[in-house]
């Protein structure tokens, strides 16, 4: 899973600096608590020093004598993610959005922003739909 988020790579170089306390599994599953939760990073990073299952399913283990303390921690993972995320739907959807006259959105509110980039991603998926029923005719035809 982490792979297909784009935090892992099969040909990925060590990196330098400070290993992770996550793996990158552990990172897209602290996310899935934050958001299944719904807590704040403080009561989060509190549940994972003391929950076990916490532990467990974000695949690391937290000393007690040794909590930990620093919920920046947790802002940084998402943050990460999201960058990655962005990386990935940019890649997906940011040659296509030249074509479609969204580079630069015109939206005045978050309203018609999301109208916008609504418009953009189904017409994105209407062309893409389009080539594969075109390669399929073309293949049931030879």
């Amino acid at each position: 899973m982490a792979e297909d988020f784009g935090l892992v790579r099969k040909s990925m170089r060590p990196k330098l600096g400070r290993r992770s306390f996550f793996t990158p599994e552990g990172k897209v599953a602290l996310m899935f608590l934050k958001m299944y939760t719904g807590q704040s990073c403080p009561k989060l990073m509190e549940q994972l020093n003391g929950n076990i299952h916490y532990q467990i399913f974000c695949d690391v283990i937290i000393d007690p004598t040794r909590p930990l303390t620093n919920y920046k921690l947790l802002d940084d993972i998402m943050m990460e993610l999201v960058r990655v995320r962005e990386t990935a739907m940019d890649g997906s959807f940011g040659t296509q959005k030249d074509h479609y006259d969204l580079r630069r959105v015109k939206a005045r509110t978050k309203r018609t922003e999301n109208i916008y980039i609504f418009f953009g991603i189904h017409t994105a998926n209407v062309v893409q739909l389009t080539d594969r029923i075109e390669q399929r005719a073309r293949l049931a035809a030879a």
